[in-house]
C-alpha cells in the first residue's frame, strides 16, 4: 500500500528506495513491521540515530547492539587502535 501511494504521487524511483529503506531501518530498530509503529516510537528512534557516528572521549558509536528497560548497549570503536568494543 505505501508503495502504490508514493508511485501515484510520481515520485522519483531514487525517492521511493530512499523511502522505503529509512522505513525498513525503523522497523528493524523496534523488531516489528512499520505498520505496528506508532508516534511514541519517533523520539526513541531519533535519540538512536544521534548517537550513531558520535565520538565519546575516544570512541566512535557504529551501531545499537541491544537495550532494555535498563538503558541500551551500542558498538563502538576507538580512534586510536581500531577495535571494536562491545
Amino acid at each position: 500500500m505505501m508503495l502504490e501511494e508514493l508511485q501515484r504521487r510520481n515520485y522519483a524511483q531514487s525517492a521511493v528506495k530512499g523511502y522505503l529503506r529509512i522505513v525498513q531501518d525503523f522497523a528493524q530498530h523496534f523488531h516489528q513491521p512499520p505498520d505496528k509503529l506508532g508516534p511514541e516510537h519517533l523520539r526513541p528512534y531519533q535519540a538512536h540515530l544521534l548517537m550513531l557516528g558520535k565520538t565519546f572521549i575516544h570512541y566512535r558509536i557504529v551501531e545499537k547492539v541491544g537495550g532494555g528497560g535498563m538503558g541500551v548497549v551500542y558498538r563502538a570503536e576507538t580512534s586510536g587502535w581500531g577495535v571494536m568494543w562491545r
